[in-house]
């Protein structure tokens, strides 16, 4: 089983039609319940930008850590 996410500028609503909240990027973490809830053969993969998030205050997070523990 593959989860497959795609988030495109999460936290960022520089595109037009992108909806965001400052709220993007800590509500992704949903992921870490969906983890749980999933077989250990489970695969999780987002398709993303190259650059880290952006947090609520809208700067690029420093630590991506919590998003690495349950993503392949």
């Amino acid at each position: 089983m593959t989860v497959k996410a795609d988030v495109v500028r999460n936290g960022d609503a520089s595109n037009a039609g992108n909806g965001a909240s400052s709220s993007d990027t800590e509500n992704f973490l949903f992921l870490q319940c969906l983890h749980r809830m999933l077989p250990p053969s489970a695969k999780m993969t987002t398709a993303t930008q190259i650059v880290p998030f952006a947090g609520s205050n809208g700067h690029l997070l420093q630590d991506m850590s919590e998003f690495a523990k349950v993503l392949n």
